[in-house]
């Protein structure tokens, strides 16, 4: 059964009279809401929320983190501002206890060093110095007080005083972090990031909701960064907890709000996608689909030419930062060596380690090329990926009999056809496994229109000057005359012989004017038309003086008919196309024999 537990730094401002008020409004509404953008909250009213009979929902765990007493007191010493109650606390001033705290600072001067007040000491001053009964009344008010007081002293006052002991007694940890320097994020995330694993490890399944608005600047930059960087589960929820501005200034206690606001903060703010602006309706579907399976955990097939940008996509679109990556070339035919990557175990002396699907637990795995995976592993992955009720895939370690459960999106990609795909290169049952949700996306030259926003995308990308950005009328027709047979990579490489270009020393310059080079464009042109191939299919090159005349026909009728295929689905509907258009065929039979080499 899933846990929730809520996650806080303690905020010299606030303290734990806040983190109880915070607590209320989730103890009132729950936490299994689409959108928690709440406002209006009153501090005033949730302080009394857990004196109430019922209460219906409850975080299974709180782990408040903290740092020492003395680092907090580098940054601000709240203590000196306890003033504030009895100059400014009307509810303080309306039940006449100002008196009351007007004597505490007499009695000790919080300007003092070492000021360290105490709740039980405090009770008793002023029942001698009063009455009883203006010490019990002490005790109802102090919450109003309490973001100044020693943070031991706050959390002895949450759990044995406030009337959230009876619900979170037995449910608050508080966790010191030995960080000496609140403003350094890098120790900071030194501390918390093993805080978080150790909490992941020890809970197998539990929903983290964080609150990353208490604590510093600091803590807040590492939340976001331990987000990005994968250390949470993708059910993580972030919340910020902050005072509205819409109340008069001098107000104690200002209504406050509570808002889940995304993980992935530096989303926006990453180095363009390759879609992005596209004008085209086939690359808007595909980024949509995309989108939705990844998200919602489906196996995905993705196909496309070489150099089209799919691990690049997979990385954007994922829903988690944890993608785990491989090209299955790298298995080089050696199927023991792709089982062990792939599920993990013992090679030889080496120690166990985790098999790619592990790794990938709670986020992505991306296989490229699936297409180079032997009958057998195909055999072992279509074992694999099957799911339980849970959406949990059993893994198999190698060389064991232990099953792991692991949740992860996955997704494949070939650069083969569907038609290659099915039958002659995948098994039967492998094929019906992958295909859940097949996705094609459109080579360049499909994409004329966009060409313009791809060439500016590659070249933010590629961290190229902007300024320097060929954008001329003539540079871009010629960009959009091109057949960029290897997509995006022959636009990196056109982008590297431009701002070469630009960078030559003015003696290089002049010299490849002498070879009638004038320009970015000129020397562009050159590099692309001598050093790129130009309309090769595959990795054959039909054209050899080393060849025979009848292995060079073979080659260019196998890539013909496999080019057939793809174009019309089958060689009857190939062979049917030339006849009622051209009056010329050739039978199908022939066609099967010429993409199979005979």
């Amino acid at each position: 059964m899933m846990k929730n537990f809520f996650v806080s730094w303690h905020y010299t401002t606030h303290g734990l009279a806040y983190l109880k008020h915070v607590l209320s409004v989730f103890s009132e509404r729950g936490v299994d809401k689409e959108e928690i953008n709440w406002t209006g909250l009153s501090q005033v009213e949730y302080n009394d929320f857990f004196s109430r009979k019922k209460v219906d929902f409850r975080f299974d765990e709180v782990h408040y983190l903290t740092a020492s007493q003395q680092a907090y007191d580098r940054i601000i010493k709240r203590s000196k501002y306890r003033n504030d109650v009895a100059n400014r606390d009307e509810l303080v001033k309306s039940q006449k206890m100002t008196e009351v705290w007007q004597a505490l600072m007499d009695w000790k001067s919080p300007e003092k060093d070492d000021y360290f007040p105490v709740i039980e000491e405090e009770y008793k001053f002023i029942t001698k110095e009063f009455n009883k009964a203006k010490a019990d009344k002490y005790l109802d008010l102090v919450w109003r007080d309490m973001q100044h007081f020693p943070i031991s002293e706050q959390i002895k006052w949450f759990m044995e005083q406030s009337n959230a002991k009876q619900h979170y007694e037995d449910r608050l940890t508080v966790h010191e972090l030995p960080v000496k320097n609140l403003r350094d994020a890098y120790e900071i995330a030194g501390f918390v990031r093993p805080f978080v694993s150790k909490l992941l490890e020890e809970n197998d399944s539990v929903r983290l909701f964080i609150n990353i608005s208490l604590g510093t600047s600091e803590t807040q930059v590492v939340w976001h960064a331990l987000s990005q960087a994968g250390r949470f589960p993708k059910n993580t929820v972030f919340l910020q907890t902050y005072d509205s501005k819409d109340d008069p200034p001098n107000t104690r206690f200002k209504n406050f709000y509570i808002k889940k606001v995304p993980l992935k903060l530096f989303y926006n703010i990453k180095l363009p996608l390759l879609f992005d602006a596209t004008k085209l309706n086939s690359r808007q579907i595909a980024q949509h689909k995309l989108k939705h399976f990844i998200s919602n955990g489906f196996i995905t097939l993705l196909l496309g030419e070489k150099g089209i940008g799919k691990s690049h996509l997979i990385k954007e679109f994922a829903d988690s930062d944890n993608v785990v990556e491989i090209n299955c070339a790298s298995f080089a035919d050696n199927d023991e060596l792709a089982e062990l990557a792939l599920f993990g175990g013992v090679a030889g002396e080496r120690a166990e380690e985790k098999g790619l699907f592990e790794q990938a637990d709670g986020g992505l795995l991306f296989l490229d090329d699936v297409h180079l995976l032997s009958k057998k592993v195909q055999g072992k992955l279509m074992s694999a990926m099957e799911t339980d009720s849970e959406n949990n895939f059993s893994i198999r370690i190698s060389n064991s009999r232990e099953e792991v459960k692991v949740q992860c999106a996955v997704v494949l990609a070939s650069n083969k056809s569907i038609q290659e795909l099915r039958g002659e290169i995948l098994t039967d049952d492998f094929f019906d496994r992958i295909t859940q949700n097949v996705l094609k996306l459109p080579p360049l030259r499909d994409c004329v229109q966009d060409r313009e926003n791809d060439w500016s995308v590659i070249w933010t990308q590629m961290k190229f000057e902007e300024k320097l950005r060929p954008n001329t009328n003539e540079f871009l027709e010629w960009l959009k005359e091109l057949q960029l047979y290897g997509n995006y990579r022959d636009l990196q490489k056109i982008a590297i012989y431009c701002h070469s270009y630009m960078k030559f020393p003015q003696d290089l310059k002049k010299l490849l004017k002498e070879e009638g080079i004038h320009d970015f464009l000129h020397y562009a042109k050159s590099e692309f038309e001598n050093l790129q191939p130009k309309a090769i299919r595959q990795t054959n090159v039909y054209f050899s003086k080393d060849r025979k005349v009848d292995e060079t026909l073979k080659l260019f009728k196998q890539d013909f008919a496999i080019w057939l295929n793809e174009q019309f689905g089958s060689m009857q509907k190939a062979s049917d196309h030339f006849q009622n258009n051209f009056k010329d065929t050739v039978s199908p039979r022939a066609l099967y024999q010429w993409k199979n080499g005979k």
